[in-house]
């Protein structure tokens, strides 16, 4: 299970352009937020639920969606101590896959 079952797709915040679970995939990752993130400001959420965000392919804007995380916990501290860093977006170099509005 990639993206949570009860959606097959997810839409853009922007533009509202709507990617299905493997298009979405392809777009270039923003942010991985952990779950144990998460769990701070949400109470009862799932321990294994992480939210990604990634670039839209149509306007640079953010496309979130829960995953399951699948990132060891000892990896996970790395991975948020570098956000500051992977705020920066670029379109440059993003697969832009088959989409809809």
């Amino acid at each position: 299970m990639d993206v949570t079952s009860a959606r097959s797709a997810v839409r853009c915040s922007k533009c509202s352009t709507v990617y299905e679970t493997d298009d979405w995939l392809l777009l270039a990752l923003i942010e991985v937020v952990p779950p144990e993130e998460v769990a701070t400001h949400v109470s009862g959420w799932p321990p294994q639920m992480c939210i990604e965000a990634r670039v839209c392919g149509e306007c640079g804007g953010n496309v979130c969606a829960f995953r399951l995380a699948e990132t060891p916990r000892s990896q996970m501290g790395a991975a948020s101590s570098s956000r500051s860093t992977a705020r920066t977006t670029t379109t440059s170099g993003t697969t832009s896959p088959s989409r809809t509005r």
